[in-house]
C-alpha cells in the first residue's frame, strides 16, 4: 500500500482524531475496494549491511526508548475504531487492518516472506483475511518470532452498540508489535538471527493463522529459536503484566529477567496454565519451540462491545513492547543457555 493510501486510511478511520478531513467519496471508495486491492502493498528493496549487531549499544538503547505510548495509542484507536467493525477475520475490514499492518512493515524496511514473496500468507480460504508476515534478515539461518493476532469478533445482530471493537483484544498487541518493528528498524546492523514479525489472522476462530503458519513455515521450523506472543497487553494495573512460558524455557525466562532490568515491569510468571492453549503461541509450543506469552487477566470488557480504545493503558503497551524488544534482541544474538544483553546503562 502506498504511503498516500495509508494516510487516507488513517484519515477516513480516525477522522476528527487525526485532525484531517478526507472527502466522503474517497472514504466510501476505500470501504468498497475489491479483495485484490485490499491486499496490495509494495515491499521496499532491502540489502542487509555488514557486521553483527552488538547488544546494549547506544543505538539499541535509543531504539527502545523510542517506543512511544502515544503512537501505540494511535494504532489502537485506528484498529479498534467503529470503521473497522471489530476486524472479524472473514470481513473486508479485517483486510483493511491487514493492509495497514503491511504498510507499516514496508515503511520499516522489512522483507516480505509470505506466499509469492508478498506480505500475505493466505490460509486457503478466500473469505479469510491472511496472515501478515515480514522479516528483518539476520546473518545466519536461525530466526525468532514476535506475533500478535489482529482479528476480533463479528458484529452482533442487534443493539445500540453492535461492534466488538477489540481495543485490548487485540489491537493492543498489534500496536505493541508495530512499535517493536519500528524500534528494530532503527538498528544500523543485522542481528545474528533473523526476526520475523507476524500479525495472525483467525485467532478468535481457533488459532487458524498460527496453526497454518507452523504447518507452512516460510523458514525451517527446526531453526526457530523462540516465539514471543502479545495478546491483550493494555488493561489491569499500570506496570503489571503476566507471562506464560518461562517455566518451560529457563533460557527465555533468563532473557526476560535480564530485559526487565531495563524496563521495570512487575511480571507475574506462569500463574495461568489455562492460558497455554488459548493463543497463538500454542501451535509453536506443540512443535517444541520455546515460547513466551504476555497478556493481562480477563476484565469486565473482555469480548464485550465495551472494549474501547479510551480504556487501554498506552504506557503498559509501550513497556511490554520495550521488554519484548530486549528479549528478542537477546534471543537473536545468543543461544539457549546464554544471555548477553548486559546490565542497564546508568
Amino acid at each position: 500500500m502506498s504511503s498516500t493510501l495509508s494516510r487516507l486510511l488513517a484519515c477516513c478511520v480516525l477522522g476528527q482524531l487525526s485532525g484531517c478531513a478526507a472527502p466522503a467519496t474517497e472514504c466510501a471508495q476505500l470501504a468498497t475496494l475489491p479483495r485484490s486491492q485490499l491486499t496490495e502493498a509494495q515491499a521496499p528493496d532491502q540489502t542487509a549491511g555488514p557486521g553483527a549487531a552488538p547488544l546494549a549499544t547506544e543505538a539499541a538503547i535509543r531504539a527502545a526508548q523510542g517506543i512511544d505510548p502515544a503512537t501505540a495509542l494511535e494504532h489502537v484507536e485506528l484498529l479498534a475504531s467503529d470503521a473497522l467493525a471489530g476486524r472479524w477475520a472473514r470481513s473486508a475490514e479485517a483486510r483493511v487492518a491487514a493492509r495497514y499492518i503491511a504498510d507499516h512493515f514496508a515503511e520499516a524496511g522489512l522483507t516480505p516472506i509470505g506466499d509469492d514473496n508478498d506480505w500475505w500468507q493466505p490460509l486457503g480460504d478466500e473469505e479469510l483475511a491472511p496472515n501478515v508476515v515480514g522479516m528483518l534478515p539476520g546473518q545466519g539461518d536461525d530466526w525468532v518470532v514476535v506475533g500478535a493476532h489482529y482479528d476480533h469478533l463479528r458484529p452482533r445482530g442487534r443493539g445500540d452498540d453492535r461492534i466488538f471493537n477489540g481495543a485490548d483484544d487485540n489491537a493492543s498487541g498489534v500496536a505493541g508489535l508495530l512499535e517493536i518493528v519500528a524500534a528494530f528498524a532503527e538498528l544500523p546492523d543485522p542481528n545474528g538471527a533473523s526476526i520475523v514479525f507476524i500479525a495472525f489472522t483467525g485467532e478468535e476462530l481457533g488459532l487458524l493463522g498460527s496453526r497454518h503458519f507452523v504447518d507452512h513455515p516460510p523458514l525451517p521450523l527446526e531453526r526457530l529459536r523462540a516465539v514471543v506472543n502479545l495478546d491483550m497487553i493494555s488493561r489491569g494495573e499500570p506496570g503489571l503484566i503476566f507471562c506464560e512460558g518461562g517455566a518451560r524455557s529457563p533460557w527465555l525466562r533468563s532473557l526476560t529477567d535480564r530485559a526487565n532490568t531495563r524496563v521495570g515491569l512487575t511480571i507475574r510468571h506462569d500463574e495461568h496454565p489455562d492460558w497455554i492453549s488459548g493463543s497463538d503461541h500454542f501451535p509453536f509450543m506443540q512443535k517444541g519451540v520455546p515460547t513466551l506469552y504476555f497478556g493481562v487477566e480477563d476484565h469486565a470488557d473482555y469480548h464485550r462491545v465495551s472494549d474501547h480504545a479510551d480504556r487501554v493503558l498506552p504506557g503498559l503497551i509501550a513497556d511490554v513492547a520495550r521488554l519484548s524488544f530486549w528479549i528478542l534482541l537477546d534471543a537473536a544474538n545468543s543461544g539457549p543457555g546464554e544471555a548477553v544483553s548486559g546490565q542497564p546503562a546508568n
